[in-house]
C-alpha cells in the first residue's frame, strides 16, 4: 500500500482488501493511505497552513506549571509528520504530567532519550522489523527515559515522570521506522 501510496497509484482492490484485514495495524495503515487517497489535498499540505485539519481548540506546550507539577501536551502535526511542540523548557527534578496527542493518520510514538542517543535509538527500533508493532517499536535500552506507547490516529497517552536532575537537552523522537527522520524535539532540562 506504502509503495502505490508513494507512486500516487490507486490500488482499490488491494485497499478494500486491507481494509477488512484481521491485523488491526494493516487496517490502520489501509485507512491512512484511504485517507491520502481520497480525503487530503495534497497542495495544501505541502504550502498550506502549518496546521492543516488540527483540531485548534487542543493547546499544546506547557499547559500548566505549579510548584509541585509541570503539566504539557505535545500532539503531531496532521500531514506534516511532526511534533507540534518542537522544544520545551523543565526544571531538573520536577514532576511531569505529560499528554501525547495523536490526530495524525499514521502511528507515532514518543521517546525521551540521553543526550547525543536520538539516532543511535531511532535506527536499533528499525531494526525490529515487523516484530516492532508488539512492543511499539521500542526497545529496551538504559538510553530510554520513557516512552509512550505507539498511538494511532485519535488517540491520546498520559505520562507521568520526573525531569532527569542533571540539566541538559534531552532530546524526543518518534522511533516507527522511518519517523526519526522529522519527528524529534527536545526537552531542556534547566
Amino acid at each position: 500500500m506504502w509503495l502505490h501510496q508513494q507512486h500516487n497509484v490507486r490500488d482499490i482492490k488491494l485497499l478494500n482488501l486491507l481494509l477488512k484485514s484481521p491485523e488491526p495495524h494493516a487496517r490502520i495503515a489501509a485507512q491512512a493511505v484511504q485517507h491520502h487517497w481520497f480525503n487530503a489535498d495534497p497542495a495544501v499540505a505541502a504550502i498550506g497552513p502549518e496546521i492543516v485539519h488540527q483540531d485548534k481548540t487542543q493547546k499544546s506546550g506547557i499547559l500548566s506549571d505549579t510548584k509541585d507539577l509541570t503539566t504539557i501536551r505535545i500532539a503531531t502535526v496532521v500531514e506534516k509528520m511532526k511534533y507540534d511542540t518542537p522544544e520545551l523548557t523543565v526544571k531538573a527534578g520536577k514532576k511531569i504530567k505529560l499528554i501525547f496527542a495523536n490526530p495524525e493518520f499514521m502511528p507515532h510514538n514518543i521517546v525521551l532519550v540521553n543526550p547525543g542517543k536520538l539516532d543511535a535509538i531511532a535506527i536499533q527500533a528499525t531494526t525490529l522489523g515487523a516484530n516492532g508493532f508488539a512492543v511499539g517499536f521500542v526497545l529496551e535500552s538504559k538510553e530510554i527515559l520513557w516512552a509512550s506507547k505507539l498511538l494511532d490516529h485519535g488517540k491520546e497517552e498520559t505520562i507521568e515522570f520526573t525531569a532527569p536532575k542533571k540539566p541538559g537537552d534531552y532530546p524526543y523522537v518518534c522511533t516507527f521506522p522511518g519517523h526519526h527522520l522529522l519527528m524529534r524535539g527536545v526537552f531542556r532540562v534547566e
